[in-house]
């Protein structure tokens, strides 16, 4: 960002064109920092860098600018604002700003349960979080709408609830996250958080949610692995979901990279030693990992269950 756009000359032509604002968080828990910190739950920011457009009267985001200048300039060409009433007004940002400031210094959880799921972002989240830190169970209870909002940190924070509590109730709200997960900033570090919920309240049905992300073959994200732990997860519960668990896995065998990548050997690899130990343990079989993993050989492994 800062060397593809913000340092660029040629932005120059563009300062007049919008209002810029400037992030920083430090992480103390100062005030300052605290203030910075609900500015970044109100637009879901919880990677870094971001840099967006957002419609001063709504404060919706309008579009990602990307991280070159030619990125940003088709952003704000094609972005139009109409001037209309602030929605909600000034006055009640004030108030919710001030209840979310009352959150944070009396982190009562009665307090956080009338809030949890208030019409502010930045209120219903730190209602989340003393719930999430107190009573876990009280987020797993509310879930189902919980998830349902666009904010990724409070779906964050409700995942991981599920993931320690646990959920007798269906998993249908984690299968559609997974399926969509709508205006995230962070689509990837939200699967994974929903998939490791998954492991511990997923059912049968939730092996297809899986499937797309468990057979990625990408042996560099995170979410691969998750999904096949995942995967092995469930079928420690539901037996009965183990032949379709080994159908999936064997299909989890990532692609060799091709001879000019030679350096993405070793992790492809590993991933692939991931997948057949998985397979190993849902099978109760054994099969010999070959000493080069090759197209042929991984081939072979596939058919091999």
């Amino acid at each position: 960002m800062e060397r593809g756009l913000l340092s660029d000359a040629k932005l120059a032509k563009s300062y007049g064109d919008v209002v810029w604002m400037y992030l920083f968080q430090d992480f103390s828990k100062s005030e300052q920092d605290r203030a910075a910190e609900r500015v970044a739950i109100r637009f879901g920011i919880s990677s870094w860098p971001q840099h967006f457009l957002v419609d001063p009267f709504t404060l919706k985001t309008l579009a990602d600018t990307g991280r070159s200048l030619d990125s940003f300039t088709a952003a704000v060409e094609r972005t139009n604002v109409e001037k209309s009433e602030p929605t909600p007004s000034v006055a009640d940002f004030v108030a919710f700003d001030a209840l979310a400031r009352s959150l944070e210094k009396d982190a009562s959880l009665a307090l956080a349960q009338k809030h949890l799921q208030h019409e502010d972002i930045v209120v219903s989240y730190r209602a989340v979080e003393i719930a999430a830190k107190k009573a876990p169970a009280v987020l797993v209870k509310a879930s189902a709408a919980l998830l349902t909002s666009p904010n990724d940190q409070i779906r964050y924070a409700v995942c991981d609830a599920l993931a320690s509590e646990g959920d007798p109730g269906s998993p249908e709200p984690l299968h559609a996250m997974l399926r969509d997960p709508g205006a995230s900033r962070n689509p990837n570090v939200l699967r994974i958080h929903a998939v490791k919920a998954l492991a511990r309240c997923g059912d049968a049905l939730s092996l297809a949610a899986i499937e797309p992300f468990a057979t990625s073959g990408a042996w560099r994200n995170g979410l691969t692995r998750v999904s096949i732990d995942s995967i092995v997860a469930i079928c420690g519960r539901e037996a009965k979901a183990r032949r379709q668990a080994i159908e999936i896995l064997a299909k989890a065998y990532p692609a060799p990279p091709a001879p000019e990548e030679a350096a993405e050997q070793k992790p492809c690899e590993s991933l692939a030693k991931d997948v057949h130990s998985a397979l190993e343990k849902l099978s109760g079989k054994r099969v010999a990992f070959p000493h080069d993993y090759t197209p042929s050989k991984r081939d072979e492994l596939m058919k091999a269950w």
